[in-house]
């Protein structure tokens, strides 16, 4: 968590001190402070709207409303004076922290952009505040860095490994389809359509390419980062339809800062397109790793994935679908089916039929049979099999079941407007939703091969 890094800590209590004379500041006050005040709003929604929203989490049966009531008032109240962004951003780590407990896989690579650029508002803000200096061309280069970064780690493991080497982009499909993407169609009509974009592997390759490892010079001409922006948006269009990825957080703080500072009669002036600042750019975000923890989003696509698969039995025996979507805010750890702790088997690939091994992905794009992946099986013996992570998930579902299963269970109005999900995926046949309570959950491991 950022707010656990002790430098971070010690910065914003530094500022803090120095600034407590102006932490009442109105952002009218502030140079371009209209400007300021909307993109941090805005950007705060991001994160402000699913966790004031998400279904009720039944791990601990409680309906944290005190905690989503507390989150909105100070939701409005940085409305009025940015100090209160302070609290929010305290708030957003602890609702996200209780996802990750007990199972420990809550996937945080999307929403740390958000409360990224949200604490690098913050102590612009509080620097403000402490030296009364103009800070908002520089808080604007330096979110321009962090989210130049977070493309450019992957574009540049992308070419590093040689990813454009291996053009099987098409066979993300699959493993999307595996993990519950587009099920809703049927295996044939959705393995034809894998069939039918291979042919532009290639050319969506380069796309990616020239987007991610192109960051590096986002900041190069002012004309330029518009058109970074506008294509890391068509790029993340591109990963939703393909996969069900859905970045909607990262796609709407960049469109979010192409409405309020470029795509206006009055575009704002920022003097960080010069040389010197351009210098500066390629250190940050060839740096993204170490100072904006920027993730390693780069992989080969194989056609073998694995799954897990939740069945809920009913105390008359009938059997429901257990998606991920019924799990709260834990569906993206679902989704991801991050569990192969839970079997002895091996397992030659990642979430979603990817490996990070060159050879792996070759020999698995060479198979042709099921002969040929089990002989693959049988060379890699190593089990990651872990009792304390079945008693994990075991003390899980017996929880979340147990508080459905309750006569009153917890429920709440705000949860009947959702976000949208970060990772989607869809049931097959019918969906378990208090039909009548769950006597126990079968958990099955699906293997599914592309040839």
């Amino acid at each position: 968590s950022l707010w656990r890094q002790p430098l971070v800590l010690f910065g914003l209590t530094g500022l803090l001190i120095a600034s407590r004379r102006r932490l009442l500041t109105r952002w009218s006050t502030l140079e371009n402070g209209r400007t300021w005040r909307l993109i941090v709003v805005l950007v705060a929604m991001l994160a402000v709207w699913p966790l004031s929203t998400y279904d009720v989490n039944l791990y601990f049966g409680y309906t944290h409303l005190a905690d989503r009531l507390l989150l909105l008032a100070c939701a409005a109240l940085m409305v009025w004076r940015p100090i209160f962004l302070l609290p929010l951003l305290f708030l957003f780590q602890v609702m996200l922290k209780q996802f990750d407990y007990p199972l420990g896989n809550y996937p945080w690579t999307e929403i740390n952009l958000i409360l990224r650029s949200l604490t690098l508002a913050l102590a612009a803000l509080l620097l403000y505040f402490a030296t009364g200096r103009k800070q908002f061309a520089n808080f604007c280069f330096l979110l321009f860095c962090l989210i130049a970064a977070q493309y450019f780690r992957g574009g540049f493991h992308k070419l590093r490994i040689g990813w454009i080497l291996h053009p099987h982009l098409n066979l993300l499909m699959h493993g999307a389809w595996a993990m519950g993407w587009a099920r809703f169609l049927p295996a044939e009509s959705w393995a034809r359509l894998i069939q039918m974009v291979s042919a532009a592997n290639v050319p969506l390759m380069l796309f990616a390419l020239i987007v991610e490892a192109g960051a590096i010079l986002a900041l190069w001409r002012r004309r330029w980062l518009p058109w970074f922006l506008f294509g890391w948006m068509t790029l993340h269009g591109g990963i939703f339809l393909y996969s069900g990825f859905f970045f909607w957080k990262w796609m709407g703080l960049e469109l979010i800062l192409l409405l309020t500072l470029f795509w206006r009669k009055q575009p704002v002036e920022l003097p960080i397109f010069s040389r010197p600042y351009f210098l500066f750019s390629l250190l940050l975000i060839s740096l993204g790793r170490i100072l904006f923890g920027a993730p390693n989003l780069s992989w080969f696509d194989t056609p073998l994935a694995y799954d897990y698969e939740f069945e809920v039995v009913g105390a008359s025996g009938a059997v429901y679908d257990l998606p991920p979507s019924q799990l709260s805010y834990y569906n993206d750890g679902f989704v991801l089916g991050i569990f192969d702790q839970l079997t002895a088997e091996p397992q030659l690939t990642n979430a979603y039929a990817v490996t990070n091994d060159p050879q792996m992905a070759a020999d698995l794009i060479a198979a042709h049979s099921v002969a040929d992946i089990l002989t693959l099986e049988a060379q890699f013996p190593a089990s990651t099999y872990d009792e304390a992570r079945v008693a994990a998930m075991d003390d899980f579902l017996r929880r979340y079941l147990g508080h459905w299963n309750e006569p009153a269970a917890p429920t709440l109005l705000l949860c009947q407007i959702p976000s949208p999900p970060h990772l989607w995926s869809f049931a097959e046949h019918t969906v378990f939703s208090e039909q009548e309570p769950a006597a126990r959950v079968d958990i099955y491991q699906t293997v599914s091969f592309y040839y």
